[in-house]
């Protein structure tokens, strides 16, 4: 979730934009949650260009690495962990290589990110052990085709 404000829009002509894009300077994170920075490669016939976009929800990243890889490869997926996950005092930004979910409960996820670091998304009292959870998103930047399970 984000909040944007009109004292943040920069403004575009529209010769180098297609209708309806707006830039903002910033944004608001409207919760403490994780967020998810996908970076990914499109390749079409006119060339390739790489593409960055934020998330607030991690069934919109399932969903993207699920779509067809013929025109794009996802390079990366790094997570902006609020601070009540890292016991940092800020937010922390980790690459990771796999989510996994609670098979009751979708809230609660674990993340393995690229050094074997685990992060939980809750402190659950009731949470799941990880032999209770299944893999639902896996991101290979090595060339390989990741899968979601």
């Amino acid at each position: 979730m984000f909040h944007t404000f009109s004292e943040a829009e920069f403004p575009i002509s529209t010769r180098l934009a297609d209708p309806g894009i707006q830039l903002w300077r910033w944004v608001e994170f409207a919760l403490h949650i994780p967020y998810f920075l996908v970076d990914f490669r499109v390749s079409m016939k006119e060339g390739s260009w790489g593409r960055h976009l934020i998330f607030s929800d991690v069934n919109e990243v399932i969903q993207l690495n699920a779509l067809d890889k013929t025109h794009f490869r996802i390079q990366s997926v790094c997570v902006l962990f609020p601070s009540y996950m890292t016991g940092s005092r800020t937010y922390e930004l980790v690459e990771i290589r796999e989510v996994w979910s609670n098979r009751d409960s979708h809230h609660d996820l674990l993340f393995l990110t690229k050094c074997d670091r685990k992060l939980r998304s809750y402190e659950y009292s009731d949470e799941a052990s990880e032999s209770e959870m299944e893999c639902v998103l896996r991101v290979a930047t090595d060339g390989s085709d990741p899968q979601n399970h």
